[in-house]
């Protein structure tokens, strides 16, 4: 029987224990399993139900607490909703009961559940590893279970496997014992009260490296053999981690072990599996040669996160997805956290500003945004909120109140709250009290208009000077929507607000909090001619749209650089920002740009760097030759002298800052098409190619970007031999993004087909071919990249469900670059005629995201292609 509408497991029973055997074949990939659940039924019931998906049961019984065994219980699967009912033919009491069940199942192509994950070793022989990925309702897959997060169990685990193989899981083992026909049972120690979605294990050929904490915690870094050297850097910074967080969260590492596994294929960053974490190969091997800095400081941030969810998330887990940001948020602000103290040299909080909060700002400036505490009402909504606002909005929010109450209190509340809900589940709320405990501040009041309204804030500001060196400040907010339009609902944010002046511009000269729609607030000691500049150190989570006497004053300043380099970030970033919603026209963009040529700090050119190509994919969207020529002129004139001041070459001691800005300036001058750039890069390409010489690693992807967009066929060959030879992930990537370049069609067929079609490419790494071409700023590779998305969709499908984030980012970024009604009209067809009414559900979000983007892309060429050209023209070009 099917069940109309989603709805959780019914409250009917208690998990207290499971007892897990699994017997893995690779060979065959299928397992058989067995497990008994040990239960306390909480009220007179004759069925209870759990979680069960693609398992085949084929025996059942269950223990009563006066030692009574019925066998071969009645059950029912609910294919739609993976619901496993078990019946009993009478009626029990609350009693302790123990549930047995004997099963097998398959160990699956995807990269979700009990999964196989194909290799190649070092001689190039293709090999095999079995691995989980049970983060969200995947743990069904291995084995029936209540797998929702409430259902917190201990867990005792034994794997059968071959004698040569090794076996992992949360704990460590307590016993491998030899059982004949070449297998062994290998057998963990008990786990820690957690839930179903941090159980896990690895089968597999393995090597590692180890080094303890100075509590006595053994740390590993486990990989495929020929690998384990590339793991030093990580297994440091994951001790670093858990003996930081041990001590700022004052709860020692509650496990004997933490074991860090290189899973070659894997559809996430990293997954926090309580005692074994999971990554991508490219987010933990740390090449000395040929890793790049921003890949280093990306290991760090990946392996710092991961680990810090073994309190925010495994201790004290969400009572429900709804909640996903308590665990998802705190980890990554507290990634940030502990690489400021432990790794000042990645200067941790510019990169939160230009990562975190711009990416968070991109994604909830759409009406198709949601918020922070959002409804789950299915589980196949899981996937969509696996997104910037859990992640980025999430912890851009928890920075703000830890800017508010400062380091020591946010921490003392922090520690509260883990230890009131260890080993259990909590809400938001509780952890709003447990701040609130800390501070004597509500910051329940404060936060949730922040967790609980879609949306941000642009605060509008106007002036009075004052006599006697005063300055009034008339602050006014609105949701900002990218669209330009005003929300009908008026929400109104509890702001922190931060005022920094020109006579002392590192620190506040003043604070407040802006409570209502509008407000006046009067700073004292600033004279007549200097810039004020609003939420310094861009400390909240809103944007600033200021007069055009205050905003001139303040690009004054940035080009004295007068001001903070975070502040000189803000500014940009606000600019583009209201002038993308039409609140100012691109000129004011462009100004600013044009007088850049000083600036030489990393973070202000992304800004910059974001707000070209907004504007170049507007010119392809035109395709007008002469004004491609035009733009690219103008960009080359401005940024040829920022990038002649960095050169080519790393210079002795500077800052990984420097060495990560250096390919930013000139991959922007390669695609502006800079021809003594592009001449640089393609001769540094066939010198590796032709006689072996190494790329400078934080230059190669944009070196081969380059070389991609040559169009030149021996080099796209080139790039595909690299790609299937090469065994170091950052390199395998930088491939795969750079044949993205392509432009010429032909070629560009040629590199779907040897990538996706011969599957040359791995499933994890599809949509960095997807997000290559959709970055392209080329039209008609932008089309080629829709009809192939269309004409594969069953391809793509047998890569992954569309429930997947996998699935929906290559959706999205098959068409978000198009801006005519009739591309929209495409989309919403097509899709209708291929999806089921089912998957459409869980595309919703997605296909309503991109149907906005493209309607917005429209709006930004009506209103700017014209200011554009006579802009250039008027400059001379």
């Amino acid at each position: 029987m099917t069940e109309e509408k989603f709805s959780k497991l019914p409250e009917l029973v208690k998990t207290s224990r499971y007892e897990i055997q699994l017997a893995p074949c690779l060979r065959s990939s299928t397992f058989k399993g067995s497990e008994k659940i040990y239960l306390d039924i909480l009220k007179p019931t004759n069925y209870f139900k759990l979680r069960s998906k693609e398992i085949e049961i084929e025996k059942t019984s269950l223990k009563l607490a006066e030692g009574t065994v019925i066998k071969e219980l009645k059950i029912e699967l609910d294919r739609r909703w993976e619901l496993l009912t078990v019946h009993f033919p009478n009626e029990l009491s609350p009693q302790a009961v123990e549930l047995d069940l004997e099963f097998i199942g398959g160990i699956s192509n995807e990269l979700k559940g009990f999964y196989r994950s194909p290799y190649k070793d070092q001689a190039g022989n293709k090999k095999m590893l079995a691995s989980t990925q049970f983060e969200s309702v995947y743990a069904r897959r291995a084995f029936p279970c209540f797998d929702e997060p409430t259902y917190k169990a201990h867990f005792d685990i034994q794997l059968e496997v071959d004698e040569q193989l090794t076996a992992l899981s949360n704990m460590n083992v307590t016993e491998e014992k030899i059982i004949g026909n070449g297998k062994k049972l290998v057998t963990f120690a008990r786990t820690p009260l957690m839930s179903t979605y941090l159980v896990a294990f690895a089968v597999g050929e393995f090597e590692y490296i180890e080094s303890k904490t100075n509590d006595g915690c053994i740390v590993r870094v486990y990989t495929v053999p020929g690998k384990k050297d590339k793991g030093h850097y990580s297994l440091s910074v994951a001790v670093k981690a858990i003996e930081w967080f041990s001590e700022w969260y004052g709860i020692k590492m509650p496990l004997p072990k933490c074991d860090l596994i290189a899973i070659p294929e894997f559809s996430m960053g990293a997954m926090e599996n309580w005692g074994l974490i999971t990554f991508r190969e490219v987010c933990i091997l740390c090449d000395p040669v040929l890793t790049s800095s921003t890949l280093k400081e990306r290991i760090t941030h990946v392996v710092s996160h991961e680990v810090g969810h073994f309190w925010f998330g495994n201790l004290t887990t969400m009572k429900w997805w709804c909640d996903l940001w308590l665990k998802e948020g705190f980890a990554s602000f507290m990634e940030y956290v502990l690489m400021g103290h432990n790794f000042p040299e990645f200067k941790v909080w510019m990169n939160f500003i230009s990562s975190r909060i711009m990416t968070a700002m991109e994604r909830d400036s759409l009406r198709n945004s949601h918020p922070i505490e959002v409804p789950i009402n299915n589980p196949n909504e899981l996937e969509e909120i696996y997104d910037a606002i859990t992640y980025a909005k999430s912890c851009s929010v928890i920075r703000m109140l830890f800017n508010y109450l400062g380091e020591p209190t946010f921490q003392k509340g922090a520690q509260i709250y883990l230890d009131r809900f260890k080993y259990s589940n909590a809400i938001t709320s509780d952890l709003w009290k447990c701040l609130n405990e800390a501070s004597g501040i509500d910051v329940g009041a404060l936060m949730s208009s922040w967790t609980q309204q879609v949306g941000f804030p642009l605060v509008t500001v106007q002036e009075k000077i004052l006599d006697g060196d005063k300055r009034e400040l008339i602050l006014k907010q609105r949701r900002f929507l990218i669209d330009g339009s005003i929300d009908e609902n008026k929400p109104v944010w509890q702001i922190p607000v931060s005022v920094t002046i020109r006579s002392d511009p590192s620190k506040p000269a003043t604070k407040f909090l802006l409570t209502k729609e509008e407000d006046k607030f009067v700073i004292e000691g600033v004279k007549s001619s200097e810039w004020i500049k609003v939420n310094s150190n861009f400390s909240s989570f809103f944007r600033v749209f200021y007069p055009d006497e205050m905003l001139k004053k303040l690009l004054q300043g940035i080009q004295d650089k007068e001001l903070d380099v975070i502040d000189r970030f803000q500014i940009a970033d606000d600019l583009f920002a209201v002038i993308s919603a039409g609140h100012l026209p691109i000129s004011q963009f462009l100004d600013f740009f044009s007088v850049c040529d000083k600036e030489d700090d990393l973070i202000v050119w992304q800004s910059i760097a974001t707000g070209l190509a907004k504007i170049r994919q507007l010119v392809a969207n035109l395709n007008d030759v002469e004004l491609k020529d035009k733009f690219n002129r103008f960009v080359c004139k401005v940024i040829e002298p920022v990038a002649k001041r960095f050169g080519w070459e790393p210079k002795k001691g500077e800052d990984m800052q420097t060495s990560q800005l250096r390919p930013l300036l000139i991959g922007m001058l390669s695609r502006s098409q800079h021809s003594p750039t592009i001449e640089i890069a393609l001769n540094k390409f066939n010198e590796h190619v032709e006689k072996g010489t190494e790329l400078v690693p934080e230059l190669r992807t944009t070196i081969m970007q380059t070389a991609g967009r040559s169009n030149d066929e021996k080099i796209i060959l080139a790039l595909q031999k690299i790609l299937t030879t090469c065994n170091f992930s950052e390199v395998e990537i930088g491939c795969i993004v750079a044949l993205g370049q392509c432009t010429d069609l032909k070629l560009l067929e040629k590199v779907f087909e040897h990538g996706i079609l011969e599957r040359n490419i791995r499933s994890q790494d599809v949509f960095y071919l997807f997000c290559s071409v959709n970055s392209s700023a080329n039209s008609a590779a932008q089309r080629f990249l829709w009809n192939f998305f269309k004409d594969n969709l069953k391809l793509l499908m047998l890569y992954w469900e569309p429930s997947s984030a996998l699935f929906q980012k290559c959706l999205l970024w098959s068409a978000d670059n198009f801006c005519t009604s009739s591309d929209a009209d495409d989309l919403q067809k097509f899709c209708k005629e291929n999806f089921t009414e089912r998957v459409l559900g869980t595309l919703d979000s997605t296909i309503s995201r991109v149907l906005e983007q493209i309607k917005l892309n429209g709006e930004f060429m009506k209103n700017n292609s014209k200011c554009l050209k006579e802009y250039l023209q008027a400059a001379g070009f």
